[in-house]
């Protein structure tokens, strides 16, 4: 009885430790895509001054 107990504890906690990861890893990849957007869209304002003067 106490073995299964042990494992079914074990496979939660591997989840829980497994979607942490993955939320933190979405958490970065966001804010690098967001920061990849604001820079994007400083370069190409810069862009469009540059061409206009």
């Amino acid at each position: 009885m106490s073995d299964k107990i042990k494992k079914l504890f074990k496979n939660k906690i591997l989840k829980v430790v497994l979607v942490i990861i993955i939320l933190i890893l979405s958490t970065f990849i966001m804010n690098y895509l967001f920061n990849l957007g604001i820079n994007f869209g400083t370069f190409i304002r810069k862009l469009i001054e540059f061409t206009s003067c």
